[in-house]
């Protein structure tokens, strides 16, 4: 997740609380996904960007094509 998308993050979950935030990933890469969830829950693992050692613990959902349907999440 690029530094800028993180600050986006971080600032609206400041300004309306993490308990009124959702993030949905659009991602077609699924490792990629999973990095990015792990960013928005836990913090940045590379410690680069502004949620490094920042626990937001944002529920995280895919939406993306799946087998038999138009849209998964």
């Amino acid at each position: 997740m690029d530094l800028q998308n993180q600050q986006r993050i971080k600032d609206a979950a400041e300004k309306f609380g993490a308990e009124n935030c959702v993030v949905i990933l659009g991602s077609s890469d699924p490792e990629g996904a999973e990095i990015y969830a792990e960013t928005v829950t836990n913090g940045d693992p590379t410690f680069a960007g502004p949620l490094a050692g920042v626990s937001l613990g944002l529920p995280v959902y895919h939406g993306g094509p799946s087998e038999g349907s138009d849209l998964h999440i």
